[in-house]
């Protein structure tokens, strides 16, 4: 990479990789993943925010969402409606840099999937871009005990600055 492109200490620059599998005979064995997309314009997203969050996680929020943010007009307004569900799900703000990239929302998809539980487990992992980009992935964990070895947790592969 030449220096000119080198990231600086600290930001997110580089790939992400994160291996899938399909479910096997209708088993998945660290869950499902389904993820959405949106639109949230900069320079309406305090006005526009509900219109476009609101579709994007549904009627139905998960038991827990991490919300990986920045500073932007955007990330402000994603925070700002994460604000209404209070009580209805637990939301976790993940403060991000600006120009953070996806490597801190898909560490936090895989280590959702990572955790131990007895049932099946609603989670999700929310970002935001200043230029207006939303995704919005909704897992549901797979039931698996912590005290017996069972199979490896996930991991993500990751290449870049960080």
């Amino acid at each position: 990479m030449p220096p000119s492109q080198v990231p600086a200490p600290g930001t997110e620059a580089g790939a992400a990789v994160l291996h899938c599998e399909p479910a096997a005979g209708g088993h998945a064995r660290y869950g499902t993943c389904r993820v959405r997309s949106a639109f949230l314009a900069p320079g309406a997203a305090t006005h526009d925010a509900h219109a476009v969050l609101g579709p994007l996680l549904g009627d139905a929020p998960p038991g827990r969402i991490d919300a990986v943010l920045d500073n932007s007009a955007v990330g402000t307004a994603a925070a700002r409606w994460l604000d209404h569900l209070h009580g209805a799900c637990e939301v976790v703000v993940v403060p991000a840099p600006a120009q953070a990239g996806c490597l801190t929302p898909l560490r936090r998809v895989v280590g959702l999937f990572a955790q131990a539980h007895t049932a099946p487990t609603r989670r999700a992992v929310l970002t935001a871009s200043a230029q207006g980009t939303l995704a919005y992935a909704e897992l549901t964990v797979a039931p698996r005990g912590g005290s017996s070895p069972g199979p490896r947790a996930p991991r993500a592969a990751a290449k870049g600055g960080e």
